[in-house]
């Protein structure tokens, strides 16, 4: 259970070095520069979803991460689905099968989708 008395999912979090990673099953993970975001985020391909840190793993959600934990919750209107993971907020998003499963363009469809300006680190 997480702070939030959530389960964590299983399989998500993998420790990894001082970190934590969630890191999948196909491998396909990155990492993403959001404008405006000191630190860059992790981003994973999970089958015909993409997913995205939103506060990172780990974090005690300060008042900067709590606001875009609340921005990006508005930006998805109940699209997706939120994981919880060792205080991190990860979000899901169903990834169309058309679209290259690359960094670039997954940082494309997550900046129309949530409104924010990310480019593939």
């Amino acid at each position: 259970m997480n702070r939030y008395g959530r389960r964590a999912k299983a399989g998500i979090g993998i420790k990894k070095g001082k970190g934590v990673s969630f890191m999948h099953e196909d491998g396909q993970t990155f990492r993403v520069r959001v404008a405006g975001w000191q630190n860059s985020r992790q981003v994973s391909f999970r089958g015909n979803s993409v997913a995205m840190e939103v506060a990172r793993i780990s974090c005690s959600h300060c008042a900067t991460c709590a606001g875009r934990i609340h921005y990006v919750e508005n930006a998805l209107r109940g699209e997706g689905k939120r994981d919880y993971v060792g205080g991190g907020v990860i979000v899901s998003l169903p990834y169309p099968e058309t679209l290259a499963k690359t960094p670039g363009v997954a940082a494309g469809f997550l900046s129309g989708k949530l409104g924010l300006s990310i480019s593939a680190a």
